[in-house]
């Protein structure tokens, strides 16, 4: 059976001076989960954005935690999401 590689998406504030963050989080999760991976997208957005999704559904939401996420927790939030995903469809 082939592994299933997921796509994330890191949306992040240009004129806020997220890119740094979003960078960082996208190395995090590369570093220690390259082969579950098919991209890590960085998408420039505004109003504060910095939010992390997989395959569509998000994993972290600055606009509701109201902070951003700690070292390695994006890492974390996507094994949960690997552990909790329906291979069967």
């Amino acid at each position: 059976m082939e592994l299933k590689k997921f796509r994330m998406t890191i949306e992040y504030c240009t004129s806020c001076g997220y890119i740094p963050i979003a960078s960082r989080t996208a190395v995090e999760v590369l570093s220690k989960h390259h082969p579950e991976l098919s991209e890590v997208a960085l998408i420039p957005s505004s109003d504060g954005a910095f939010e992390v999704s997989v395959e569509g559904t998000p994993v972290f939401s600055k606009k509701e935690m109201a902070r951003f996420p700690e070292h390695d927790e994006v890492v974390r939030l996507f094994e949960e999401f690997m552990a909790d995903y329906d291979y069967s469809g």
